[in-house]
């Protein structure tokens, strides 16, 4: 079975963190996890692990309100970084942030979806789905 090497999840929110790694795990297409606690985190792992692909995720879950950095602003920050590897990403926030993924969208090349909490099983399994296609297919951006 064909699954994505490693996945992110970069929310604040413990409970979020926790059904969304249950639902990655359920699905079984996805061989790795990491998570973060906020964009700060994970762009300082980014960065630290900048030079081996392997450990950066081919896939994003990121919450637009977190503390510290928002997801707008750790997206921004990733794509000035330089870095190597593209990662496609999924945008997670709530209905009443909706205004603010209309305004962004535009600024990023990598975004596979939008979704608003919570995640369902569906939510999931379309975002893997379309991603394990790109790369059995020969049309990956990562």
């Amino acid at each position: 079975m064909n699954q994505i090497p490693l996945v992110a999840i970069i929310d604040d929110d413990h409970s979020f963190q926790f059904m969304t790694r249950t639902l990655l795990d359920r699905s079984r297409k996805v061989k790795n996890i990491v998570q973060f606690r906020d964009g700060e985190e994970a762009f300082d792992y980014f960065i630290a692990n900048k030079n081996d692909p392997d450990r950066i995720p081919d896939l994003l879950f990121v919450d637009i309100q977190m503390p510290y950095l928002t997801g707008w602003q750790l997206l921004k920050k990733l794509i000035k970084s330089g870095m190597e590897k593209q990662i496609n990403t999924v945008v997670i926030c709530s209905s009443s942030e909706r205004s603010s993924y209309t305004e962004f969208s535009d600024s990023f090349d990598n975004l596979d979806a939008f979704l608003e909490k919570p995640l369902s099983r569906d939510d999931i399994e379309k975002v893997l789905d379309k991603k394990l296609n790109e790369m059995i297919g020969g049309n990956s951006n990562v």
